[in-house]
This record gives C-alpha cells, structure tokens and sequence, in this order.
C-alpha cells in the first residue's frame, strides 16, 4: 500500500509538473500553421524526423494530452530502467527518480521541458529501452527465436524509433549489427527478432536520410547543420566537438551520477581488496584506477565550487577532455577486474558500450545540444541501479530508499516551485501582451526569469521566434513588441 501512494504521488507530481512547462522557441512553429506547412509539403528539405514531427505537432496543440504523453514517457522509462536490471524494487525505482530530477539544467530543459526536444530525445530514448530489455539477457542466455508476429513488431519497433533523432537511427544500425555478431559467435545462430530489428532500423534510416534536408548539410547548403568533411576536417571536428561540448555534457557535468557511480566503484574495489587472493598485479592496477576516479571526483567538486578557476587556463577543457577520456576507462577496467559475477560484468560492459555508440556520431556533426545526452544519462541511471542491485544488500536498502525519498521530495517541490513561477509569467506575459496590442502598436515585455530552466523563451528575431511566438498565440502581426529583463520591467510597470 505504501508502494502504491508513492507511485500514485508521482504520476501526480508528473502530470503537474510537465503542465506547467511552457511552449518555447519551436514549439511556436510546430503549433501555428508553420507546423501545418511543413505537415503538407512532407516536411521536404527540413529533416527526416518523421514520428518526431508528427507527434510534437499533436502535443504543440493540447497541453493535457502533452503532459499525459510526458508523464508516461518518463514512467515509461523508469519503469523499464528497472526490468531491465531483472528487478522490480521500490527503492531503485525511488532511485531512479531522483536521478532522474537532479538531471543537469542543460539536458532537462531541452530534452523535457521543451516539447519540440522531448518528441524527439525522450520517446526515442523510450524506444532504445524497450529493444534494450528485450536484449539484457543475451550475454549468458542462449539465444531465443520469437514469432512471425514478434518479428515483424521488432521491424515496425527498428523502424519507428529510427525517425526520430539522427545519432539513434545510426546507434540502432550498431547495436543490432553487434548484438547479431556477438550471438553468432558465441551461440552459433542469430535470433530472427534481432535479424528483424536491423532491417526495421535500415529501413527507417534510409527514409530518414533520403529527405532532401541531409543533402543540404552533405553540401554545405544547410544554415543550421554541418557535417565533417576530408581526413583533415574530420579530425578537426573530432577534436572540436570532443573537448568543445561533448565531454562536458556527457559525463563531467553529472555530478549525482558521477558521485554516486564512483562511490559503487569504491564498494566493489573494497569488496574486491578484501579477498583473500589476489593477483599483485590486478591489485596495483585496481589501486591507480581507484586513484583516478578519485581525484576526477574531487576535481569536479573543486569545479563545482569554483567555477571560474581554470587550472590550465585557455587549455583546460583539453585537460579536463583527456581527464574525462581517463576516467571512463578507469570505470571499464575496474569492472573488468573488480566485478566476479560475470553476468552482471557483462551487463555492465554493455551499458558503457551503449554510451560510446549513441554518442559517436555526435563526434562528426552540429550543431550539438545538451538534448543529446539525455540518452546517455538514463543509461548512466540503469548502471548505477544494476551496481546497486548487485551491492547493497536489503538492509542497507532500507536507509537508501529513505535518502532517495528526501531527495526526490526537495528537488520535486524545488522544481514545481521554478515552474509554476515559470508558467505564471509567461501566461502574465501572454495576458499583458494581448491587452497592450489592443491600443499600442510597440510593446515592452518581460523576459521570462530562471531561463536556465527553459529553451529558447524569449521572442526575439533570431530564427523568427518573434514571428512564431505571435502566430502560436494569434498576435496581430503589426504589433511590435521588445524583451527587457524581468525587474527592468517590473520596476517599469
């Protein structure tokens, strides 16, 4: 029954929650008849997110449906966060909960909070769960064939979820291709589901890059988006991308995660110290890539508390790339070394080599947002649950979910706090807007405060969000309006 009022209390606080968030920057074009243009031309020359795009212009239209589709796309995910580690746990769904609210400001506010990102990053990750689960078990099991009807489900599932983001229509391709070669030489035959996916992935990767929009970027005729070219360019992009953005949001601004993970490393490394024998030099490397993860930790924390020191000055972020690079391989060979469950020591693999492969083609395209690492940090999630699940035993858990508990309650009533703010000076934004356009022709408006939470909020020129923003709310189109700062305007007002 307690089970029950918390998970009940949470599809609440979600459905409150995702509400309240406000439509910003694209979502304006999606929800007016720009996004009906696009729907009619086939969304020729514009990218080849089809599912995306058709899903994001429903929710740009109905906000109770958005927050019921939000709602359950983050249950959803959670729910199979834990079914993939084979356990049905109320403190590691808890757990996982409160990770996923503490997720860095620059990943929630685009790949949730702000539709036009959610369509695309969120449900595709969704998607990238289920083929997961259905795959958890295939490093010690022999591998089981399915149904006609199954098989053409894990076509349509391949197929689906490759029209949604770029860098997930390649991974699907990766994944399959590795998981059907790992089985062949290991079992000596291939499931036909996964066989079924692969082609379902092809598929839907040839309907995605054959929209004309991808030829623009090949050409260098795309405003927006760029691709690597020639073995000079392509390096250059590598080291640009690497150490510009992707290192940064992908693993050293989790700090949760990071903390979190590295304590579970020095469990397993105690655990691991303690047996009886040892090989000297499995003991030495244990003890150097414990000193690594760390003295990347208390770095971070130094950063954390310090932000404006830059202990290399104008090379630090190569420092802290090569330091990041480091500190992933120190976290694959402890469990390499440190793990003796093979099967948990596989899975765990798995979940790294997952990370590596959805955000290897970020390596060699941009724009880059912070969106598209939001894939990688619910795979970070499922890491520390399965190492949770492997360490700690029922007692122990006890105390966990009571800490999980306190921390999603704070930061829950922390967030619902920042956007009902949000939600109410946007719609006062929006009431002051319309009374104005009534008498005045040129109008003064707020931008909206905490814009860290949100994308793209203020209606400025750039890529014509003035123009979306009063088409979205039907604003005449003679009415010129200019974004202060909040307190800059409320004084004025």
């Amino acid at each position: 029954m307690k089970n029950k009022r918390v998970i009940v209390t949470i599809i609440i606080f979600l459905l409150i929650l995702t509400f309240l968030f406000p439509y910003t920057g694209d979502d304006w074009a999606w929800g007016s008849k720009i996004g009906l243009e696009r729907l009619f031309n086939g969304f020729k020359n514009y990218n080849g997110r089809y599912i995306g795009n058709l899903i994001v212009l429903l929710l740009t239209r109905s906000r109770i449906l958005r927050s019921i589709i939000m709602t359950s796309t983050i249950l959803g995910i959670l729910t199979l966060s834990l079914k993939i580690v084979n356990k049905e746990n109320k403190t590691l769904f808890l757990i996982a909960f409160s990770l996923f609210l503490t997720i860095p400001n620059i990943i929630f506010r685009q790949a949730i909070v702000w539709t036009s990102g959610f369509t695309n990053y969120a449900l595709s990750t969704l998607l990238v769960l289920i083929y997961l689960y259905f795959n958890k078990d295939i490093s010690y099991q022999e591998i089981e064939n399915k149904s006609n009807k199954i098989c053409f489900m894990f076509l349509l599932l391949g197929f689906i979820s490759s029209l949604f983001v770029e860098n997930i229509t390649l991974y699907n391709i990766m994944i399959s291709i590795i998981i059907i070669v790992y089985s062949y030489k290991k079992y000596k035959r291939v499931s036909n589901f996964n066989f079924s996916y692969l082609i379902g992935s092809i598929l839907g990767a040839i309907v995605m890059f054959s929209n004309g929009a991808y030829r623009n970027v090949v050409n260098n005729t795309d405003n927006y988006r760029t691709i690597a070219k020639g073995f000079k360019g392509i390096i250059l992009r590598i080291k640009d991308n690497y150490f510009g953005v992707i290192y940064y949001r992908l693993i050293f601004n989790n700090l949760f995660i990071n903390l979190i993970l590295s304590f579970l490393l020095m469990l397993l490394v105690f655990k691991f110290l303690n047996k009886k024998k040892i090989k000297d030099n499995h003991k030495k490397i244990v003890l150097i890539t414990s000193t690594i993860n760390i003295c990347y930790i208390l770095y971070s924390l130094i950063t954390v508390i310090n932000p404006n020191w830059f202990i290399l000055l104008k090379y630090t972020s190569y420092f802290e790339g090569v330091f990041t690079a480091v500190y992933f391989v120190s976290i694959i060979i402890l469990i390499l070394i440190t793990v003796i469950d093979k099967k948990i020591k596989n899975k765990l693999l798995f979940y790294l080599l997952i990370i590596i492969l959805i955000n290897l083609p970020l390596l060699f395209v941009t724009p880059i947002g912070g969106r598209c690492f939001f894939s990688s940090y619910i795979i970070f999630i499922i890491l520390i649950l399965e190492l949770i699940n492997y360490l700690v035993n029922e007692i122990v858990m006890e105390y966990v979910y009571k800490f999980s508990l306190i921390i999603s309650i704070t930061f829950g009533i922390y967030l619902l706090n920042i956007y009902a703010y949000i939600c109410f000076l946007d719609y006062m934004r929006l009431s002051y807007l319309r009374k104005m356009s009534k008498t005045e022709t040129e109008i003064i408006l707020p931008i909206l405060p905490c814009n860290e939470y949100i994308w793209m909020s203020t209606p400025i020129e750039n890529y014509d969000l003035k123009d979306r923003y009063k088409l979205f709310y039907n604003i005449n189109d003679e009415v010129d309006f200019l974004c202060i700062d909040y307190e800059v305007w409320k004084n004025i007002k």
